[in-house]
């Protein structure tokens, strides 16, 4: 297989099936708790998006066989995502970056995905004797669309966009058992206008809070959030009784490793946490998460159990924040005893820290 660079690869070469609808959906997990749905561009897009490909890899041979001028091929790249800017900023250290171009024979567009003012693409290259496909975007405005290196900027919605397409080619969806439940919401791309076009729309499996309990617990202080986390919850009271507002004194040093050592895995001083505060994505430093569960009220929203992680999100009521924060701890093993930070990374969990999902979550609730 080849890798072309500046593109984000797929896989292999693959059977083409005719799409029969213009929705089209793929599940992003092989447990089938989160889907994606979206719509299939237009004839006449994939036409659009045939020439655009067809007059940039033209020029990319061109600059590779006879030293063309970089600053004509970046004027194939779109200036509204600023795809133009970053592509420049990369030749100047990257100045081979289209040197195995001159090797193409062909790049097919064969499928496309619209997502806001996007469309993503898969692309068929042949290259001398092999074929491989990748995915690419397009940003597409009035005057037409121009190829964007949105992919390649290791954004999370990206990323998923990604996922969704290269599962979405490689089961070779025929229209059928696409999910109409109402517990979805759009995800948008991370640049360009969110309210134009078709939107990428992310469907969850997900339980709305945690196990009941009896009367007589529910009236115990914490009880919900003691029965929600599990074996999990002796990790919060720990960190409620450590004062930890100075990183660099002793105690609070003592105190965070630990709280690493007995309530995380793949986890160190340095391992950043994300959670949405309002609607903004942030990381903190396991001290700061260590005093956002000692002060703050943690109001559990939804649980959701995918290749045996214990996926817990909850609101957190901080004194004095004016915003809540949401925050997911992906616990591993049955007795959900500590959060694994491998998984905070995973595109599956980055959905359950989005604008969209907080909405969702707090209607449902």
């Amino acid at each position: 297989m080849i890798r072309l660079p500046g593109l984000a690869l797929l896989c292999c070469l693959l059977p083409l099936t005719a799409v029969q609808a213009e929705q089209v959906c793929a599940s992003l997990s092989d447990s089938q708790k989160v889907w994606v749905t979206g719509h299939r561009s237009s004839d006449a897009s994939l036409h659009e998006l045939q020439k655009r490909m067809d007059d940039f890899i033209a020029l990319a041979q061109q600059s590779s066989s006879k030293g063309f001028k970089m600053k004509t091929l970046i004027t194939q790249y779109s200036r509204f995502d600023a795809s133009q800017e970053h592509v420049a900023k990369e030749l100047k250290t990257m100045p081979d970056k289209y040197s195995l171009y001159g090797g193409i024979d062909r790049a097919s567009v064969v499928m496309s995905v619209d997502w806001g003012q996007y469309k993503v693409a898969v692309v068929q290259y042949s290259y001398q004797g092999q074929v491989a496909e990748e995915a690419q975007a397009f940003f597409c405005a009035r005057g037409g669309c121009r190829i964007s290196n949105i992919l390649e900027r290791g954004k999370l919605p990206e990323d998923i966009a990604l996922r969704f397409i290269h599962r979405l080619k490689r089961t070779n969806w025929q229209g059928s058992d696409c999910p109409s439940k109402p517990a979805s919401y759009a995800l948008a791309p991370s640049v360009g206008p969110t309210g134009a076009g078709s939107s990428l729309t992310v469907h969850l499996n997900y339980s709305i809070k945690f196990p009941p309990l009896n009367p007589e617990e529910a009236a115990l202080p914490d009880a919900l959030l003691r029965a929600s986390m599990g074996d999990f919850y002796r990790c919060v009271k720990q960190a409620r009784q450590h004062e930890t507002d100075d990183l660099y004194s002793d105690t609070s040093y003592s105190a965070v490793k630990s709280f690493l050592s007995d309530c995380t895995l793949n986890m160190d001083l340095g391992s950043m946490v994300p959670v949405l505060r309002g609607s903004k994505l942030s990381y903190l430093p396991p001290i700061s998460l260590m005093n956002l569960l000692r002060d703050s009220q943690l109001q559990p929203l939804a649980w959701v159990t995918d290749n045996g992680v214990n996926y817990r999100v909850y609101e957190v009521k901080a004194e004095n924040q004016s915003v809540t924060t949401l925050m997911m701890l992906p616990l591993v093993g049955n007795n959900k005893v500590k959060m694994d930070w491998n998984y905070f990374g995973h595109d599956f969990s980055y959905l359950y820290l989005t604008p969209g999902f907080k909405r969702l979550v707090s209607v449902s609730s």
